[in-house]
């Protein structure tokens, strides 16, 4: 059923500014005329608000908007007018004609999906969930006009999208991944027409070897994109997961640095704040956004290139008999030439790592396991991940580049680190202090008992007296669990009940092939009920667990890796 709203609405808004009126939920409301809300005046959007191309509507009380808004024609905000989107699911607003609001808050844990432009007048509250906007359109945003502002933001309520900015006042971008606000300050432009639109990627940049001047290097893991012809000083804001320490020793030698379509050009360094997990940093003039697709932060300073040579086992296809590991991935054909973590959202990795079908074709102990993902971290916060790469893991345990044999490489100073290694289904182990990386290889085994980890029983000891990765690590977080919320063999029961080769049958003991992560033991095979199942390593896992002295079932086992 449609609703169509017409001056009747307009007559009862007049008569009883003190109610409220609320259409029925699931009802669309389509507006051909005009609708005011008047000051006091309390309004409920149930269904789709869809303001046709005739429709006027003028708010100057309060109105709560539950589902969608769709505009076509005049949508207006006036005087201390509030809109406020409450929704049980994402909203969207869309429409060919821009939305005009005074003041609005967002308290939708499901977020805010704008696909034209919102303009913020006054002031716009984050109270729960994001704003998201396409990245490839900064047309679709939410734009802050003259002397309007935002409050309450945080990680966890920013736009993940494009901002814009119109006016002459200096203005600070609530921009993010929807992970982690990494703010983009600016200067005040010259004039009141000007118009920024900014967003935030945690990426790489790309060409991060097309370096001027005295760039050494730039960071291959976030940039930011600054739409504008108006000249201004920029200031951008690294965060823990930034990797700035990777780029230098000391935050004198960071630079502001802009890609100009073919180059990085140092846009300079006027100051800086905090340290190199956690800062920022403001160019030394202004510049005009436009000659730039991109802006990051890089170095002058000169890095050394340092060598890995780690050494793991993953306890789901690790055999104590021959102290090897199994190649299934690998001799089926499985194994992908590219690198999974990129795709992989619980590993904040952005690599191109690539081997050849020659290198996945070699057999015996250097025959290749699969991906693993090793991060260096920062000796005083080991939270903070200074570089990180994807290598081979290989039967023996050795972790090697790409071309299967040579260790790791990464460019940064000489100095102590703590390594990590990591696994897509398996938790991952760090060292329990840092260790000195330089141009000779730093061998850390952490097959053996001796070497110290951090954290506690953060390996299984094998039957032979061995350590290896804890196996089952089926949804990509930082747990292992078998009964409870977020247990592990729930991604496996879906695996094979919605394979589509299952359809229809929806048989438990269907297996279903391939490169998995609910592929525990790393045969090939996604089992949920029959012989060997990969709920069976999670079970165990649990039960068997050093720390588990009651058997408990919901125990869970949490990642020693800091956080």
């Amino acid at each position: 059923m449609t609703k169509i709203c017409t001056y009747i609405f307009l007559f009862l808004q007049i008569f009883f500014c003190e109610k409220t009126f609320a259409n029925p939920p699931g009802e669309e409301i389509r507006n051909f005329y005009k609708l005011c809300v008047h000051q006091s005046a309390y309004v409920y959007y149930h269904g789709h608000m869809r303001n046709m191309s005739s429709g006027e509507v003028r708010n100057s009380g309060t109105v709560h908007i539950y589902g969608d808004l769709t505009n076509e024609g005049s949508y207006e905000n006036t005087g201390v007018s509030l809109d406020k989107f409450v929704g049980e699911q994402m909203q969207t607003i869309d429409g060919q004609i821009f939305v005009q609001m005074y003041n609005a808050e967002l308290d939708n844990a499901f977020h805010l999906n704008i696909k034209n432009i919102l303009q913020i007048q006054n002031d716009f509250k984050f109270i729960n969930g994001h704003v998201l906007t396409d990245k490839t359109k900064f047309k679709e945003q939410i734009q802050f006009q003259q002397g309007a502002k935002y409050t309450n933001e945080s990680d966890i309520r920013h736009v993940n999208g494009f901002v814009g900015k119109k006016g002459n006042e200096p203005f600070s971008f609530p921009i993010g991944d929807g992970n982690a606000i990494h703010r983009l300050d600016i200067s005040a432009p010259a004039y009141t027409f000007d118009i920024l639109n900014a967003a935030y990627f945690h990426q790489n940049p790309s060409n991060s070897n097309s370096l001027s001047g005295l760039l050494k290097k730039i960071n291959t893991k976030e940039y930011w994109e600054l739409k504008s012809q108006a000249l201004v000083q920029v200031t951008l804001h690294w965060r823990n997961n930034s990797g700035i320490a990777a780029l230098a020793t000391n935050t004198s030698s960071l630079r502001v640095v802009g890609y100009d379509g073919t180059k990085w050009i140092d846009l300079g360094n006027a100051q800086t704040t905090g340290n190199l997990s956690e800062g920022t940093i403001t160019s030394t003039t202004k510049f005009n956004p436009s000659l730039y697709q991109k802006i990051t932060i890089g170095s002058v300073e000169n890095l050394d290139l340092v060598r890995v040579m780690a050494k793991v086992y993953l306890q789901g296809a690790y055999n104590p008999t021959t102290q090897l590991m199994n190649d299934s991935l690998r001799s089926q054909n499985y194994l992908p030439t590219k690198q999974p973590y990129n795709s992989i959202g619980a590993f904040a990795h952005n690599g191109n790592e690539t081997t050849t079908q020659t290198v996945l074709n070699q057999t015996g102990s250097n025959a290749v396991v699969d991906w693993v993902l090793v991060e260096v971290r920062d000796s005083i916060n080991p939270k903070t991940v200074v570089a990180s790469k994807a290598g081979l893991l290989l039967r023996n345990g050795n972790i090697v580049d790409t071309d299967g044999s040579s260790p790791l490489i990464f460019t940064l100073r000489t100095a102590k680190y703590y390594i990590a290694v990591r696994h897509r289904n398996h938790l991952g182990v760090m060292t329990a202090a840092a260790q000195t990386l330089s141009a000779n290889p730093t061998l850390i085994d952490f097959t053996l008992p001796a070497t110290a980890n951090f954290g506690t029983y953060s390996q299984r000891e094998t039957s032979d007296n061995k350590h290896a990765l804890w196996a089952g690590n089926a949804n990509l977080d930082d747990k292992i669990i078998y009964v409870g919320t977020g247990t592990d063999y729930t991604p496996i029961s879906a695996k094979v009940l919605t394979a589509l080769p299952n359809a229809g049958t929806f048989s438990k003991s269907y297996v279903v092939k391939g490169y998995h992560v609910e592929d525990v033991d790393m045969n090939g095979n996604v089992i949920y009920v029959g012989t060997g199942t990969d709920q069976t390593l999670i079970s165990q896992n649990v039960l068997l667990h050093p720390e588990n002295v009651s058997y408990s079932k919901s125990k869970p086992i949490v990642e020693q890796i800091p956080k």
